[in-house]
């Protein structure tokens, strides 16, 4: 547990400082400072020092915490005049503050915003256990001190925020091995999660849809990749291994998944079918041969349908022990030929008679708005809006081969900058 009442450091006016030994003998300037971050520390503590010889600045040498006596805006005092003068290499797990993580982009998990790192606080604990990294501010004001404008920031606002309240990427270090949690993202919805991702760009968020996957299941990173845009997402996707990438669209909606394969190299997008399951990699196949701008190329073929000859009550049986699609909104009455024959609401259902079947309940086809699979996705659009439709049908030579759902539909009417602000994250 963090002690947050102990002195706080910041990290831009410690660095450069001078590293004297027990003595009061300059041995060095401080040119960063390693911290050791892993799963387990919640405030990373401090290793120790890279320290830069007098004279001698290429050379840089490491000072363990243990031999830190103290340090201040003054610089650094050791408890020792002697020290291993050996290059300094780091290890995995080890991070430098200056380096890794000053300027870098890190997750405000509370704010639900990516943010750039202005500064760097440590505290230090008490009975002489050390410092830890304390937070991370991100105002302006740090910034401006930095620049040397110190009497200018003195009157601006600071804005820190604590460490276990932020989410670092191990791919700021690529050099080392890092082991780190990402449980803290995992709280936030997939809408917050997928807008985060567009901030930071597909390379972190690749990490962050892999660490969810492997520790909170693949379906949380398919709710994540629909959350963002079909480009951005293959680009996030193409940067994954196959299987894993594989493994994630399965759990996709057949249309997005579609949507996403269709940004892909034809060849990438090949073994990532490849490697799914074959059930599934076949409805996503279904979709990619219809062009993007039609009726075909906005449906999903994700539909519950019915034969007309069941009753009601049958049917609400094997509805319970179905695995529903996300939006469903009405059940299609289909002949053996997968003729479209009528459809039932699930109000309609709800509402009748467990003997009456589905044929006598249904609206028949005649009386249904319907679409047909090359005719243009934005007339589809308009006559769902202008008639207020939940889903409509999608024919091909007289057979239900999809539907169009009313998101997919606006999404064809607004404009992209505005998707998100209409649909509020909940797609």
């Amino acid at each position: 547990m963090l002690d947050k009442g102990r002195i706080i450091l910041y990290l831009s006016a410690i660095i450069r400082q001078p590293v004297r030994g027990s003595s009061g003998e300059i041995v060095g300037r401080m040119t960063d400072m390693v911290v050791r971050m892993t799963e387990a520390e919640t405030f990373p503590p401090v290793a120790g020092l890279v320290t830069a010889i007098v004279g001698r600045s290429r050379h840089r040498f490491f000072i363990h915490a243990t031999d830190i006596a103290e340090i201040s805006e003054q610089g650094v005092r050791l408890k020792t005049d002697n020290f291993n003068l050996a290059p300094f290499t780091r290890r995995d797990s080890e991070v430098l503050l200056g380096k890794d993580v000053l300027d870098k982009q890190l997750v405000d998990i509370n704010g639900r915003r990516v943010i750039r790192v202005n500064d760097v606080t440590l505290t230090r604990q008490p009975n002489g256990a050390g410092y830890r990294v304390a937070g991370v501010d991100v105002s302006a004001a740090s910034l401006v001190d930095r620049l040397g404008l110190r009497r200018l920031a003195a009157g601006m606002q600071r804005e820190v925020i604590p460490w276990d309240s932020v989410q670092f990427f191990a791919s700021e270090v690529p050099v080392v091995k890092l082991k780190l949690s990402y449980d803290k993202l995992a709280r936030l919805h997939p809408a917050d999660l997928g807008e985060i991702i567009g901030d930071l760009g597909y390379q972190q968020g690749g990490e962050m849809i892999a660490a969810l996957a492997e520790t909170h299941g693949d379906e949380l990173a398919a709710d994540m990749i629909e959350e963002l845009d079909a480009e951005l997402g293959a680009a996030v996707i193409s940067a994954m291994d196959v299987e894993d990438a594989a493994d994630i669209i399965e759990e996709m909606e057949t249309d997005e998944a579609a949507d996403l394969l269709a940004e892909l190299p034809p060849e990438q997008a090949e073994d990532i079918l490849e490697a799914m399951e074959e059930e599934e990699a076949e409805d996503v196949r279904e979709l990619l041969q219809y062009e993007e701008d039609t009726a075909g190329g906005i449906m999903t073929n994700e539909y519950l349908s019915l034969s007309p000859a069941l009753t009601v009550g049958t049917a609400l049986a094997r509805l319970r022990a179905a695995e529903l699609p996300e939006f469903t909104y009405y059940l299609y009455i289909l002949d053996d030929t997968e003729t479209l024959l009528g459809v039932v609401s699930l109000r309609g259902l709800l509402q009748a008679q467990d003997d009456q079947t589905l044929g006598e309940i249904m609206i028949p086809a005649a009386s249904v708005f319907t679409a047909q699979v090359n005719e243009r996705a934005r007339e589809v659009a308009e006559t769902m809006l202008h008639y207020d439709l939940l889903a409509m049908p999608v024919l091909e030579d007289g057979r239900l081969v999809g539907i169009v759902q009313t998101h997919d539909a606006l999404e064809r009417l607004i404009p992209d900058e505005s998707q998100r602000s209409f649909f509020g994250g909940a797609r």
